[in-house]
């Protein structure tokens, strides 16, 4: 069975003034002091080999969860789905925690106004406005129009149309979550340290704080700093607008190895946003894409677009031949 809806055409304006409105969140503050102050102060105390790899691996399953299940499907509905893998990336993402327990439709309706107003003032995350506000502000001042689900739920009728991810989007729901997932983190660790004298108290917390805080911190920070520097931040602000995008979007390669390749060719990305690669050359593959490819080389999913060399050169000499164009200043 194929759940994947077609994205709908709404109007991505703001209803009035006071939707922008962009009050602090204490809850996503009080998360923030939380697992980073954890991270940091109780990361070597409680460092076991077992728990770091527990953290590895989670990172690499809810980092994909955001690149591959937030982005790339549901904002871009870039692949179609059984409904399984739907459930799957839907609870893999709310795992996550990403931007402090942003709920999926949210998250989807943000990356719209994202694309459709790239760098300007209705973008929520551009570093055209600050790096702080790029990096973490725009987690902690939430706006209204994309935290209000009444507001944001007229952005992504294709989304809100499945109960279950309005069920994966509800508050109560992401933090409830996130209590079970840590409580099996915590249990995890108690019964794998477990010895004659039984559960291992000491173990547990290591788990604890290596799979749920240690493992926020550092996929966060890398998907933060991925999000400022993909939009030309010092140093990346000189590169150039290759495809003809009208943005701040920048071809960055310099955090490939924690991101193994996703999301590293933005302006490409910005080019053509439906599609699952960044074009024909081996170097510009990624694990989202290569991914991509072989569930739909099995059956998996279907509906991928490609994007081939022959397509990205013809974008760029279209967007050379109108700077060619424009005349001299």
């Amino acid at each position: 069975m194929n759940n994947s809806q077609p994205t709908a055409t709404v109007s991505l304006t703001p209803l009035d003034e006071a939707d922008l409105e962009s009050p602090l969140s204490y809850s996503a503050l009080s998360w923030c002091f939380l697992a980073y102050g954890v991270a940091i102060v109780l990361a070597i105390p409680f460092f076991s080999q077992a728990a770091f790899t527990v953290a590895a691996f989670c990172h690499l399953v809810f980092g994909g969860a955001i690149t591959l299940g937030m982005h790339r499907y549901f904002s871009h509905d870039t692949f179609q789905a059984p409904r399984w893998l739907r459930f799957y990336l839907a609870l893999t993402y709310t795992l996550s925690f990403d931007r402090c327990g942003q709920g999926l439709i949210s998250w989807a309706a943000a990356h719209k106004f994202h694309h459709a107003h790239s760098d300007r003032e209705l973008d929520p995350h551009s570093p055209e406005f600050g790096y702080w506000h790029s990096f973490c502000g725009h987690h902690l001042f939430r706006r209204k129009d994309l935290y209000d689900f009444d507001k944001y739920s007229r952005y992504c009728p294709e989304l809100v149309s499945d109960p279950m991810l309005v069920w994966f989007d509800r508050q109560r729901n992401i933090w409830g979550l996130q209590i079970v997932f840590a409580s099996l983190m915590f249990g995890a660790g108690g019964l794998w340290g477990a010895a004659a004298l039984g559960f291992d108290w000491w173990m547990a917390t290591s788990f604890l704080v290596w799979g749920i805080f240690v493992r926020y911190a550092f996929t966060q920070t890398l998907h933060s700093i991925l999000d400022t520097l993909g939009h030309g931040t010092a140093p990346m602000h000189k590169l150039p607008d290759t495809y003809g995008t009208n943005t701040r979007s920048k071809n960055c390669l310099l955090m490939w190895p924690f991101h193994l390749g996703n999301e590293m060719w933005h302006n490409v990305h910005h080019a053509f946003p439906n599609h699952a690669n960044n074009g024909g050359r081996w170097y510009r593959w990624d694990v989202d894409s290569l991914a991509m490819k072989t569930l739909e080389t099995v059956g998996i999913i279907k509906g991928c677009k490609w994007l081939t060399e022959s397509d990205l050169e013809r974008r760029r000499k279209r967007t050379a031949e109108k700077r060619e164009s424009l005349p001299a200043r």
